[in-house]
């Protein structure tokens, strides 16, 4: 883990595979988000952060993992979120590409940049 803002795609599997209640945020453009994402996730474009954050609202006290394809934008939407009285936000380390080397090898977002 690089920061404290961060959280590992290893942990992050454990706590599934534990059982935990996660929010996933996915912070990708819409056209990112409509070829793949992490199936319960939640959008919300770090472009439209400051104008969408109240529909995060129901999540304040729930552990949130906000994600993007490299976690460069989401380390920015975690923060944001801890500052506006998120408590309990990290974002994903490595974004969706360590999710598709570590949980979901299948996962495919080839046509994306970030």
């Amino acid at each position: 883990m690089s920061d404290r803002w961060e959280v590992s795609v290893e942990s992050i599997k454990q706590r599934i595979d534990d059982g935990e209640d996660l929010h996933f945020v996915d912070c990708r453009t819409e056209d990112e988000w409509s070829h793949n994402h992490i199936g319960s996730a939640v959008l919300l474009p770090l472009q439209e952060l400051s104008l969408r954050c109240e529909e995060l609202e129901p999540l304040r006290e729930k552990c949130v993992i906000v994600y993007c394809r490299t976690g460069s934008r989401s380390r920015i939407v975690a923060r944001y979120l801890v500052h506006r009285g998120f408590m309990n936000v990290r974002s994903m380390d490595g974004g969706l590409e360590a999710w598709a080397q570590v949980v979901d090898p299948t996962f495919d977002f080839s046509t994306e940049t970030d």
